[in-house]
C-alpha cells in the first residue's frame, strides 16, 4: 500500500522531526528520491523575477484542488509532492537564492555602500554591481558593469566579475572600470590579480594599473591614494577620444551627437565635473575638435 502523508510531514523532514519510523518508511518510498533531487537543485537554481505573492498562493489553490480531486492515493500524493516543491522554491529558494542586492547609478550620479562584510564601495556615474547577500562572508563575489572604488576588508577571496574577465583580491582598495570598449584596474594598496580571458594573468601592487583597449593590453604607475572621480573630477591617460566622450556624456547628462565626426586620438589629461563647458574646452579645443551646442543638453561635433 502507497505510503500517505500528512500536510505538516515535509515541514517536519526539512525540520529534521520526523520519527526513525517515518523516515525509514519516506525513504523507502517513490516520492522520497522527488523531494531529495528537488532540495538538492535549489544550490545550483537560478531564478527568474517574479510576483512572491501571487505565485505562492496560486500554489496553495493548486495543492488545494489536487486534494478535492478523487483520483486515487497515488494521484494525490504526486499532486501534492508537485504542489509542495513549487512552495519550497517560492519560500525557501526566495530567502536562500533571490537574495540579491541591486546598486545603480544613473548619469551624474556617484553612490557609495558598504557589502555585508563592511567592505566599502564607491560607483561611479553610469555604473551598476549585483551580489548574492546570502553567505556574503564564504562567497564574495559581485558583478560589475561600469566603474567602482574598492575597499575591501580582509577575509575571504574577494571577487569582481565583468564581462572581460576577473579581479581577485583578499584585502585592499582598488578600482575596476569596465566599459564598453575600455577596461581597467588600478591597485590603490595591497595586492591585486587580473584575469583576462586570452591574457597571462596580471598581479598589481599598489600604484600599478593595466587597461585594455582594442585587444592592446598597457601597463602604467600612478602615485594618488584614491581615484579622482571621487573629487568630482575624470583623469585619463592615452585614452581613446571616443571613451572620453562618453564620460562627459555620464558626468554631465548630456547628449554629444557627430561622434561619426571624430578622428581616431587618445587624450590623457582631466577635467573637472563642475562646469561643462569648461570641460569641453580641455578637452575639444586642447584637440582642436569644433563642436556647438544644439541646446543645454545637447553639444554636436562639427566635421573638422
Amino acid at each position: 500500500m502507497e505510503e500517505q502523508f500528512d500536510d505538516t510531514f515535509l515541514a517536519r523532514w526539512l525540520a529534521n522531526e520526523l520519527s526513525e519510523k517515518e523516515l525509514e518508511s519516506f525513504k523507502g518510498s517513490e516520492a522520497y528520491k522527488e523531494y531529495s533531487e528537488i532540495i538538492d537543485s535549489l544550490d545550483n537554481a537560478e531564478f527568474p523575477s517574479y510576483d512572491l505573492n501571487y505565485n505562492f498562493e496560486a500554489t496553495l489553490k493548486k495543492i488545494e484542488k489536487s486534494k478535492n480531486q478523487n483520483h486515487g492515493t497515488r494521484r494525490l500524493i504526486l499532486n501534492w509532492s508537485y504542489g509542495i516543491a513549487a512552495a519550497l522554491v517560492l519560500c525557501f529558494g526566495y530567502f536562500l537564492f533571490f537574495d540579491y542586492s541591486n546598486f545603480k547609478t544613473n548619469a551624474t550620479e556617484q553612490m557609495a555602500f558598504i557589502l555585508p562584510d563592511s567592505s566599502k564601495v564607491n560607483l561611479n556615474a553610469g555604473s551598476k554591481i549585483s551580489f548574492k547577500s546570502f553567505n556574503w562572508e564564504k562567497n564574495r563575489t559581485l558583478k560589475l558593469q561600469g566603474e567602482a572604488f574598492f575597499e575591501v576588508k580582509k577575509g575571504a577571496s574577494f571577487t569582481v566579475n565583468t564581462k572581460e574577465g576577473q579581479v581577485v583580491v583578499l584585502g585592499t582598495k582598488f578600482t575596476v572600470n569596465s566599459r564598453d570598449s575600455l577596461y581597467s584596474v588600478s591597485c590603490f594598496e595591497g595586492k591585486v590579480e587580473v584575469l583576462i580571458e586570452n591574457k597571462t594573468p596580471i598581479i598589481l601592487n599598489k600604484g600599478d594599473a593595466v587597461t585594455l583597449q582594442k585587444d592592446t593590453l598597457e601597463a602604467s604607475n600612478f602615485n594618488k591614494t584614491s581615484p579622482v572621480w571621487l573629487e568630482d573630477k575624470s583623469s585619463f591617460t592615452k585614452i581613446s577620444i571616443f571613451e572620453v566622450v562618453s564620460e562627459l556624456e555620464r558626468q554631465f547628462g548630456v547628449s554629444i551627437q557627430g561622434k561619426s565626426n571624430l578622428r581616431p586620438a587618445y587624450f590623457s589629461g582631466q577635467f573637472s565635473h563642475n562646469s561643462l563647458e569648461k570641460a569641453l574646452k580641455t578637452i575639444f579645443t586642447a584637440m582642436d575638435i569644433p563642436y556647438e551646442f544644439k541646446d543645454k543638453n545637447s553639444i554636436y561635433i562639427l566635421p573638422y
